[in-house]
């Protein structure tokens, strides 16, 4: 009793701090996911919210104070976190992160690699295959 009772003060005492660069990303914890915030610039997590819905993050975003003070959101490509940011946070940059947009890459030159290949003869599709790291 007495630590729910201190834990509740804590929490009511917190104050999110308000990142310059907000990064949006998920978490996969025992089959269940969760929405990270963290602040890009001193490296840090900001939050974990239970959902990664778009209306948990627009909630959120819109309970921060000072949000316009957000330059930047850097984020994976899904569309539910680029609509909550442009709702609330209009002024704010969206940045896809890096390692999407590499696996997209990937994703497109191997798709390509592969039909490629079928248009090859046996021979060239076998020398393809082995220079597979080269695309």
């Amino acid at each position: 009793m007495i630590f729910h009772a201190e834990a509740a003060r804590l929490e009511q005492e917190y104050v999110i701090p308000t990142p310059r660069w907000l990064g949006i990303d998920e978490i996969y914890v025992e089959d269940h996911i969760y929405c990270v915030l963290t602040d890009i610039e001193h490296r840090y997590i900001v939050d974990l919210l239970p959902k990664r819905d778009m209306e948990s993050v627009k909630k959120w975003l819109s309970r921060l104070p000072g949000a316009d003070r957000v330059e930047c959101v850097t984020m994976d490509l899904w569309n539910p976190y680029r609509l909550a940011i442009q709702a609330i946070l209009p002024k704010a940059s969206i940045i896809a992160d890096k390692y999407h947009v590499v696996r997209q890459i990937n994703e497109v030159v191997e798709t390509v690699r592969k039909s490629l290949r079928e248009t090859l003869s046996p021979s060239q599709a076998k020398q393809l295959k082995q220079d597979r790291k080269i695309l």
